[in-house]
């Protein structure tokens, strides 16, 4: 009797079992570095939630700067400048978590390529391009973030000299609402690629 063309199946299944066993692998462990990333940016949370609390206080506060008491108008310039500062102090524990998924997000990378089937390996290249994109556009809504408070800053430092003018205040003031309106533009496009982040991810678990 002859074996050989069993064999060969068995062989074959044997090879296809493999490469099968080794992409779950690889997905897995793409996954839980991107896990990994999830748990990296937990603090954003909190940071988001102080900003929002300081953001409410400054209202409150530049309710003040219009005081004709100039000693009330002083101090709220001054609590004005400092609550920019705190502001800013907030969002680098962002960047610094940001930061930190970015290293974890590198070291999933390297498994992209070890995943022998076309298909499965499309979609994990879907998710690591729309990661990509992600940290990218977090960079540039950084930058757009720090412009805006701190051209308020300039704004608030202005209006303790002496010699400021309301000229010199509307133009600080325009100044102001275009970095905001950029910074609007940017954070509508990385919540967007957030969505997109969570929707590809759903895709690549189901090869888990």
């Amino acid at each position: 009797m002859k074996f050989g063309k069993t064999v060969a199946v068995v062989l074959a299944s044997s090879v296809l079992l493999a490469g099968c066993t080794t992409d779950k692998k690889e997905i897995n462990a793409y996954s839980k570095q991107v896990d990994k990333i999830k748990e990296d940016e937990e603090p954003i949370k909190t940071v988001g939630k102080k900003i929002a609390e300081l953001d409410e206080k400054k209202k409150k506060l530049t309710e003040n700067v219009n005081s004709k008491d100039t000693s009330v108008r002083g101090k709220a310039v001054k609590d004005l400048i400092q609550n920019a500062d705190d502001r800013l102090k907030e969002f680098k524990k962002e960047e610094d978590a940001i930061k930190k998924s970015e290293q974890d997000f590198k070291k999933a990378q390297s498994h992209v390529d070890n995943i022998g089937n076309d298909v499965k390996r499309k979609e994990v290249k879907q998710l690591d391009d729309v990661l990509k994109e992600k940290y990218k556009l977090h960079s540039d809504y950084a930058k757009a973030y720090k412009k805006a408070v701190n051209s308020e800053k300039t704004l608030f430092k202005y209006l303790n000299q002496n010699d400021a003018t309301q000229q010199g205040v509307n133009e600080k003031s325009k100044a102001i609402e275009q970095n905001y309106k950029k910074l609007k533009e940017v954070s509508d496009k990385y919540t967007k690629v957030l969505n997109k982040v969570g929707k590809e991810k759903q895709d690549v678990d189901q090869f888990k």
